[in-house]
Order: structure tokens, then C-alpha cells, then sequence
């Protein structure tokens, strides 16, 4: 594997990581002041 798509697959991951923390987040924030 070379390193430019070992980076791509690296950024492509993060990003994909924090959108669903953020979800998640944002989820659980929308149930908790619902209640």
C-alpha cells in the first residue's frame, strides 16, 4: 500500500469517525431534552 492511499483511507476514516461522534452527540442531546 503507498502512502498517499494509506493517508486518503486515514482522512476518509477520521472524517467518517467524527460524523457519527457528532451524531451521536447530537442524537442523545435531542432524547435527553425531549424527555
Amino acid at each position: 500500500m503507498n502512502r498517499r492511499l494509506l493517508g486518503q483511507v486515514l482522512f476518509w476514516a477520521t472524517i467518517t469517525t467524527a460524523s457519527v461522534l457528532l451524531g451521536a452527540v447530537v442524537y442523545g442531546a435531542l432524547v435527553y431534552f425531549n424527555v
